[in-house]
């Protein structure tokens, strides 16, 4: 670990406000995090709505599932799980997991810990696991309309529990529509 001058504290923690001073860097990192998982939030939305879109109409017209539409599945699943990855990257570099320390009755009670902590991570896990599950089930499906019928309730499920799961403005414990920093 670099010194400053003599008798200087480490750089790491250092009261001193310098160039290059590292910090903040968890910090910077957790607003970075925090940033991408908001934007990124859209993007997944987005793609989920569409597929579910598709689905619905495919399951309705009974028509074959062409190349396109797996991989627009595909591409959607793909940024959900990444944004799982920043969801969890958020973890470990901001303060939840030090909330365990307190215990979990202290999680348990506080609305904003226990929605972070518990129903936030655990929904978004839950509606991951249905958008896999959906999206296996409509491959192995034999008919057509088998596949986009499963793949439009796994879809439109994951949907709901993802908005369940979203800390909308206007809960108590809301963040906003978009983050920048």
């Amino acid at each position: 670990m670099a010194l400053r001058g003599h008798g200087a504290k480490p750089v790491w923690g250092s009261p001193v406000d310098a160039p290059g001073d590292r910090r903040n860097v968890p910090a910077v990192l957790h607003s970075i995090l925090l940033t991408v998982h908001s934007g990124l939030r859209w993007l997944v939305l987005i793609m989920l709505v569409v597929v579910l879109v598709n689905a619905v109409r495919g399951w309705r017209s009974g028509a074959e599932l062409q190349k396109r539409d797996r991989a627009i599945t595909s591409a959607a699943i793909g940024f959900a799980d990444l944004q799982l990855l920043v969801g969890l990257s958020l973890y470990l570099t901001g303060p939840w997991l030090t909330t365990f320390r307190e215990g979990m009755g202290h999680v348990m009670r506080t609305t904003v810990l226990r929605f972070f902590v518990v129903e936030h991570v655990t929904g978004m896990l839950v509606a991951l696991a249905v958008l896999h599950i959906a999206s296996v089930r409509s491959k192995r499906a034999d008919e057509p309309k088998i596949a986009w019928r499963r793949l439009a309730i796994g879809v439109g499920l994951a949907l709901l529990i993802i908005f369940a799961s979203i800390p909308w403005p206007f809960m108590p414990y809301g963040r906003p529509l978009l983050r920048f920093g």
